[in-house]
C-alpha cells in the first residue's frame, strides 16, 4: 500500500506534515519546508497539500480545528 504523506496549515499558523499511518511527521513554519520534508521520505510517498487554514480564525470568525494533534513543544 503506498504511503500517503498530509500537509495542512493549523491554526497557529504552522504547517504539519504527517503521513497516514502517523509513523512520521513534523511541524514547520514555513510550507516550503514541510512539502521538501514529505517529498524527500523514502519510498516516494504521495503528498496531499489540503487548501485553506488562511490563520488562525475561519472565515466566520472562529478558531480553525487543528489539522494535527494537540502536541506541546
Amino acid at each position: 500500500m503506498a504511503r500517503i504523506i498530509v500537509i495542512e496549515r493549523g491554526p497557529g499558523g504552522l504547517w504539519a506534515a504527517r503521513d497516514s499511518a502517523g509513523l512520521i511527521g513534523g511541524v514547520f513554519t514555513e510550507r516550503r519546508a514541510a512539502v521538501t520534508f514529505a517529498t524527500f521520505q523514502p519510498d516516494h510517498p504521495t503528498v496531499l497539500l489540503r487548501a485553506g487554514g488562511a490563520g488562525p480564525a475561519g472565515a466566520e470568525g472562529r478558531a480553525a480545528a487543528a489539522p494535527f494533534p494537540s502536541t506541546r513543544l
